[in-house]
């Protein structure tokens, strides 16, 4: 693990993409299954104290996805960022190795190395949405991890912001998920936003899209349903777990971006275009994303885009032909 840290950092990788990364996933999954299997068979029964145990069994169940982040909180006491996360772990095989062995001075000397591995990893979060977040009062650390990634992606295409819109979550269940009284409270409007009236004016419920991010904790970019604009929520939490808040911005796009960095900012959804398009007559090609503009790759459904690559494609081909 701490190679495939040392690794990722000279490759330039943040400590956002390391954590999320599924060959960092997968080797702490191994290292969890071998260490299981170690206690099963008493081999630390003397040497490891009972709560160093617990607590590695739960690090490592955390660093390979096996519980969500949200929880993180309350087993460790901070929040489940992913610096907190490796700097916890770091900490904690650290104290395993020296309770183990002390009279050892090479293995001390190696739970130093494992320390010494995870603080040279970066955190480079800054850029468009961080700075607005910032101006906002909001950090990156009431963030999930996976939207930190999101975000970072996201600003490669995107120009610029016209409008915010802050609002406050309130009402949640102790999970943190929405109820049926759950309320959505507007707090500002600012830019393009500011002459808009929004339905949480004359209707607080939390419900429709506001009401699926908060539950799925998500970002979300699309189009608004009422005006078309081009928007991006952000689900924010404050003191706990919950989200608190949810900040949504209108955003304009770039005019000409790299066909890599389309692909990085749709995520989960290039795979669904591309799963999509597979399913016709056409083999796939990341060129494909050239077809449309860059507001619809955002705006408009995986479905519709698969459509709209497949209508073109054909109509092309049977002018060729």
């Amino acid at each position: 693990m701490n190679e495939h840290i040392a690794v990722s950092t000279d490759q330039g990788m943040d400590v956002y993409e390391i954590v999320l990364d599924a060959g960092f996933r997968e080797k702490v999954a191994r290292f969890y299954s071998a260490f299981k299997e170690r206690i099963r068979q008493n081999r630390y029964a003397t040497a490891m104290e009972l709560n160093m145990a617990s607590d590695l069994t739960l690090l490592l169940k955390y660093l390979s996805g096996r519980l969500p982040m949200s929880d993180f909180e309350s087993d460790f006491g901070m929040r489940g960022t992913a610096p907190n996360m490796l700097g916890a772990f770091s900490e904690c095989i650290g104290n395993v190795i020296n309770t183990m062995a002390r009279p050892i001075d090479a293995i001390k000397h190696q739970a130093k190395t494992v320390t010494v591995g995870t603080s040279r990893i970066i955190e480079k979060m800054e850029g468009l949405l961080f700075k607005a977040l910032q101006d906002h009062g909001f950090s990156k650390n009431q963030l999930t991890n996976s939207n930190v990634l999101v975000l970072r992606r996201l600003q490669e295409v995107l120009a610029g912001i016209r409008g915010v819109t802050l609002y406050r979550v309130a009402g949640l269940n102790f999970l943190g998920e929405p109820v049926d009284d759950s309320t959505i409270h507007l707090i500002k409007k600012e830019g393009s936003a500011a002459a808009l009236v929004s339905r949480v004016e004359t209707d607080n419920r939390l419900r429709g899209t506001k009401r699926i991010i908060v539950k799925k904790a998500n970002v979300f970019i699309g189009k608004g349903k009422r005006d078309n604009r081009s928007i991006l929520v952000i689900p924010v939490m404050s003191a706990g777990t919950n989200i608190d808040y949810l900040v949504l911005f209108n955003v304009v796009f770039k005019k000409e971006v790299e066909l890599q960095k389309k692909k990085d900012a749709l995520g989960g959804k290039y795979h669904h275009i591309k799963y999509l398009v597979e399913e016709t007559s056409l083999a796939w090609k990341d060129e494909y994303l050239d077809l449309l503009e860059i507001e619809q790759l955002f705006g408009m459904s995986a479905e519709k885009i698969a459509e709209t690559i497949f209508s073109t494609e054909s109509c092309a081909d049977t002018k060729r032909r």
